[in-house]
């Protein structure tokens, strides 16, 4: 909208540090082939460990046994994860953007995601490193 509108956009920092895209991360055009990005978005995903994957069964267990208030607290508890961590937010992105067939974003969301992938292992090498000294 800002865009469309030559309007000016206020964000504070710490959301535009936590959110913004690098300039870096945008490509021109992919010369993959659609079969090509689909399959290579479904391997990535197939070694993703979704961390809510027991809170959605837990939730679907509280509303079969009409657990009304515990299946809000879990629902929050999923809410507050896709929030928080954004590999699991791209994930999200990817699915839905394979869902619906728009493959250059697909292509991009999948390229972000290995890269928080390889931030998040030398992050842990880092962490194991410290950890030996």
């Amino acid at each position: 909208m800002a865009v469309r509108f030559d309007a000016p956009v206020y964000v504070h920092k710490q959301v535009a540090n936590r959110m913004a895209c690098q300039p870096e991360k945008f490509r021109p055009p992919t010369t993959q082939t659609t079969s090509e990005i689909t399959r290579s978005c479904k391997d990535l995903l197939m070694h993703f460990p979704d961390p809510t994957v027991v809170d959605k069964l837990h939730l679907q267990l509280a509303i079969v046994e009409e657990r009304y208030d515990d299946a809000l607290k879990l629902k929050d508890k999923i809410e507050g994860v896709l929030n928080t961590d954004r590999t699991v937010r791209l994930v999200v992105q990817l699915e839905a953007a394979l869902h619906d067939s728009r493959l250059e974003e697909a292509a991009q969301l999948r390229d972000e995601l290995a890269r928080e992938y390889d931030r998040r292992a030398a992050a842990a090498v880092r962490e194991k490193q410290q950890l030996d000294l």
